[in-house]
C-alpha cells in the first residue's frame, strides 16, 4: 500500500488537467521529513471526495509537489448508512471511540452532551474539539483506506441527536430507525435489526458516556422513536461499545443486503 496522504486540494482538476501542485505544508513535512519519500515515489492522496489519486511526489529542496498519474475507483456506497451518537467522554476515551468508529466504516459521528457526561464543552472548547476530531478522523481514513470522509457535529440534545442528521436534513422514522443501548433487560441488538423492514436506509446507534444514559434521556429517546437496546448479560465500556456496536450493525447491513439481493435475483430467475 502507498503512502497516503489527505490534502484539502481539487484533485479532480488536477487530475484532469496533468498539472503539478504543490503540496500543504502538512502532508509535504509528513512525506520527505517524516517517511523520508524522496523523488519520484508514488503516493496516494485523497481530499474526501470519494477517489483515491496515484502521484508521484516532486521533491526540490524543501519543497513538496505532486503530479497525478491515475485516480482510482470511487469507494463503494452502502445500502445502509450507520450513524454514531455517542455521548461524550473524558478526552483519550473519545478519541479512541472517533477512530476505530472510522476505521470501522462509520458515515457520521453525533458527540452528544449527555447528563451524565463528566466533560462539558462550550462553544469555543467544541469548536477545538470538532477540529482536533476532524484531523482525527483525516488520519483515520488514510490508515484504512477511506476516501470518503465521515462528518462529525457535537450537539446537546439526544432529541436533536435523533431528529436532524449532520446536513441539517430532518430524519424521516420511515427510513431512519434509532438504536439506544441501556443495561435494562432489553431486547439484543441482532433482535431489533433483524426486525427492520427493507425501508430503512439509516440506522443511529445511541451509545452513553461512562455512567451511561439517564433515566430521562432514555425515554425522550423512545419518544422520539427510538428502540431500547443492548448487548446481552455484557457490560461494556463506552470507548468499547460503540465500535463493538458498529461492527455487528455493519456485518448485518452487508449480510442483509447481499440476502435481498441474491434472493431478488432468483425470484427474477424463476
Amino acid at each position: 500500500m502507498t503512502p497516503r496522504f489527505f490534502v484539502g486540494i481539487p484533485l479532480a482538476e488536477y487530475w484532469a488537467s496533468g498539472q503539478s501542485f504543490g503540496l500543504p505544508e502538512g502532508p509535504a513535512h509528513h512525506a520527505t521529513r517524516v517517511l523520508r519519500l524522496a523523488d519520484g515515489h508514488t503516493i496516494t492522496l485523497f481530499n474526501g471526495d470519494g477517489y483515491p489519486y496515484l502521484a508521484v511526489l516532486q521533491v526540490a529542496g524543501k519543497a513538496a509537489s505532486a503530479k497525478i498519474s491515475k485516480r482510482g475507483d470511487v469507494d463503494p456506497k452502502a445500502h445502509r448508512k450507520i450513524r454514531l451518537i455517542q455521548g461524550l467522554s473524558v478526552g483519550e476515551k473519545m478519541d479512541w471511540t472517533i477512530e476505530k468508529a472510522v476505521e470501522l466504516g462509520v458515515h457520521e459521528i453525533v458527540v452528544l452532551q449527555t447528563n451524565r457526561s463528566k466533560v462539558r464543552l462550550d462553544a469555543d472548547r467544541s469548536a477545538k474539539k470538532l477540529e482536533r476530531w476532524r484531523d482525527l478522523i483525516a488520519a483515520a481514513c488514510a490508515q484504512s483506506g477511506r476516501n470518503t470522509i465521515p462528518s462529525i457535529t457535537h450537539v446537546s440534545g439526544i432529541a436533536q441527536a435523533i431528529a436532524v442528521d449532520n446536513s441539517g436534513n430532518s430524519s424521516s422514522s420511515r427510513t431512519v430507525a434509532s438504536l439506544i443501548f441501556t443495561l435494562e433487560d432489553s431486547p439484543q441488538l441482532l433482535s431489533q435489526l433483524n426486525s427492520l423492514g427493507d425501508e430503512v436506509l439509516a440506522i443511529n446507534v445511541l451509545i452513553g458516556p461512562e455512567s451511561g444514559f439517564s433515566p430521562e434521556e432514555i425515554v425522550l429517546a423512545v419518544k422520539h422513536g427510538a428502540k431500547l437496546t443492548s448487548l446481552g448479560w455484557r457490560v461494556l465500556r463506552t470507548e468499547t461499545a460503540g465500535p463493538a456496536v458498529l461492527a455487528i450493525t455493519d456485518a448485518w447491513c452487508a449480510d442483509s443486503y447481499g440476502k435481498n439481493t441474491r434472493d431478488s435475483a432468483l425470484a427474477t430467475n424463476n
